[in-house]
């Protein structure tokens, strides 16, 4: 996730200079503050490629545990979001647009079987208490 981030950074670079400072002190923070980097780095442990995992539902090519490894992954982000340093702009360029999918996380958990099949054809991905016409 951060590897195709980087790569566009490096082969688009910015020229607005807002942007330049709030990567620049995210850069600044992650050196000077090793504490926080450290619980920083540990609450994005389990957190899965985001990007990947939206576009496969995007595309409707998300299996079950797609679905439920970018609920997990979303359920992240409040974790994440108390770990960045105060008063450090983010490194990309939504201010936590992640966090506040939590109508997402909840339809998603209150949806799907917590040990979903691979696949939808396999059957018993919706919970049995789902009812029909919420789930369409």
């Amino acid at each position: 996730m951060g590897k195709r981030l980087l790569r566009s950074w490096m082969l688009r670079p910015s020229i607005e200079i807002d942007e330049i400072n709030r990567r620049l002190d995210a850069v600044e923070a992650g050196v000077k503050e090793f504490v926080a980097r450290e619980e920083l780095r540990r609450a994005l442990e389990g957190v899965l490629d985001i990007e990947r995992l939206l576009s496969r539902v995007t595309l409707e090519t998300a299996n079950p545990r797609d679905v439920l490894a970018l609920c997990a992954s979303l359920n992240r982000i409040p974790r994440i979001k108390s770990r960045w340093p105060a008063g450090r702009g983010t490194p990309g360029r939504t201010e936590w647009a992640a966090g506040r999918m939590t109508d997402l996380r909840e339809r998603i958990e209150r949806t799907v079987v917590a040990e979903p099949p691979l696949t939808l054809a396999d059957g018993g991905v919706i919970q049995p208490d789902v009812d029909k016409e919420w789930t369409i």
